[in-house]
């Protein structure tokens, strides 16, 4: 196993990571987001649509180490600012929803996301987008320093979120998140202004998201509209059900979760041969979705068990 392909895992890993924890702060003031997929999508599809701007002014054609790098870093505030000013005015159009009519409504709107990049002629619709590469080719002896960067940025991306987010635990703010969580009519009666908590937590946790997408379109260099569906967003659904709203938790279910199927994916494809594995393979999304499903139920179920037994 080569140190190239442990890093390829780790972006993606760290891609994850960014996802996870972001929607796990959304969940945390109430706002059920089922839709965070989409403002992934849109982190990605703007940094698209940035590089198609800048491709006939710049020698995007040979990657640059200098030209390269500032080019990646203004893709990654292009698309926070993007996640930010989207987020901000679908909660401005939702605020009134709760719970699980919120979460209809992000679900809707990350359908429609989907379909506008399908019809997108100018990244490339429903054939996708292949972009250039900016820092660091792909090529056999640049490969390690390729996803070295990459992986890098990813973890670095995720720690400075962890930090924030726990320093945001030790604030008087994470009172304020809690006190809306639980009873956000209670928190208003003592001063909070609740709609204005979700409103920040859940523009912050778009805007992390938009900034995973730039780094997974800028790490891949190809994006298809089917990279966002629904189905392809349950992992992250399912790691933020087994975190239980704990951010450490949450990332120890995103990072345990990730190693064991890809350990048993790839496990299976190697002994069980090509077949078999394109049949699991075909199978994976109904398998996160029924685990999904599971994980939500089984504590429901459980409660209520208990309750009758009391």
């Amino acid at each position: 196993m080569s140190l190239e392909f442990l890093l390829y895992h780790v972006t993606f890993l760290s891609i994850g990571l960014l996802l996870s924890q972001s929607l796990n702060l959304a969940w945390r003031v109430d706002r059920f987001s089922l839709g965070h997929h989409g403002f992934f999508g849109i982190g990605a599809y703007t940094t698209a649509f940035l590089l198609t701007l800048v491709k006939g002014r710049l020698n995007l054609i040979l990657p640059s180490a200098g030209e390269g790098s500032v080019l990646l870093l203004v893709c990654f505030l292009t698309a926070l600012t993007a996640g930010l000013l989207i987020s901000w005015g679908l909660h401005l159009l939702f605020r009134r929803l709760a719970d699980d009519y919120f979460a209809v409504a992000t679900l809707v709107f990350a359908e429609i996301a989907r379909n506008v990049f399908s019809n997108w002629e100018s990244v490339g619709g429903a054939l996708g987008f292949e972009a250039p590469y900016l820092v660091f080719s792909n090529s056999r002896d640049d490969r390690l320093s390729y996803v070295l960067l990459y992986a890098s940025i990813g973890l670095a991306m995720n720690v400075c979120l962890f930090v924030l987010v726990r320093r945001l635990q030790r604030s008087t703010y994470w009172l304020w998140i809690d006190a809306t969580r639980h009873d956000q009519l209670a928190a208003e009666m003592s001063g909070i202004e609740a709609s204005q908590v979700q409103e920040a937590v859940f523009v912050l946790s778009a805007g992390c998201a938009a900034i995973a997408g730039a780094l997974f379109v800028n790490f891949t260099t190809f994006v298809v509209p089917d990279d966002f569906t629904f189905v392809a967003g349950l992992p992250i659904i399912l790691y933020v059900v087994l975190g239980r709203f704990d951010p450490l938790k949450c990332v120890l279910a995103t990072v345990l979760m990730y190693s064991a199927y890809e350990v048993i994916k790839l496990r299976l494809f190697g002994l069980l041969g090509e077949t078999v594995g394109e049949v699991l393979s075909d199978w994976k999304d109904g398998t996160f979705a029924a685990v999904l499903v599971i994980a939500v139920i089984t504590p429901a179920l459980t409660k209520r068990w208990r309750r009758t037994r009391t």
